[in-house]
């Protein structure tokens, strides 16, 4: 029995709801692979050949390490901001921290440079140790809305700090 056509869901490459993009892959033409299978036509308005789905993986594949690389970059970058921050104080007890009216002051001035709503979910985060889940169901908003909101404010603050 020979294969006619292949149906790949790539809706997790665009972080959709699974199933909600499909596309339909063929080595027969669009009009004849139509007149084979009809209920295709009322799910798919086009098709892909084998060639034209391979430059999409090959295209796809070229974004998702770049992406991944930039990922990685800021990644690094936080921490580098943030270890380099804390090294000042590491000679320091805990009490000398604590105590320490010019921390106190940086500490102040860089949260002040944050938005009221980033810096609310910053400090609920970071002081008061509330997961992102559990903000975001306070807020009723996207988990990941949170995440990136707390990671901007996050970078914003150790700026600043410095």
């Amino acid at each position: 029995m020979k294969k006619i056509c292949e149906i790949y869901d790539v809706s997790q490459e665009y972080q959709m709801k699974e199933n909600s993009i499909l596309v339909c892959v063929s080595s027969l033409e669009q009009d004849k692979l139509f007149s084979i299978l009809p209920e295709l036509k009322m799910k798919f308005n086009t098709s892909f050949n084998s060639d034209e789905w391979q430059q999409f993986l090959e295209i796809n594949k070229v974004y998702n390490r770049n992406e991944s690389k930039h990922h990685m970059r800021e990644i690094r970058q936080s921490k580098r901001l943030e270890t380099d921050s804390l090294t000042k104080y590491e000679t320091d007890t805990v009490s000398k921290i604590l105590n320490n009216s010019e921390l106190k002051t940086k500490i102040k001035m860089a949260l002040s440079t944050l938005s009221p709503l980033p810096k609310k979910r910053f400090l609920m985060h970071y002081s008061e140790h509330y997961t992102y889940r559990e903000i975001a169901e306070k807020e009723g908003r996207n988990v990941k809305t949170i995440y990136e909101s707390v990671q901007a404010a996050r970078k914003k603050f150790l700026k600043n700090f410095e």
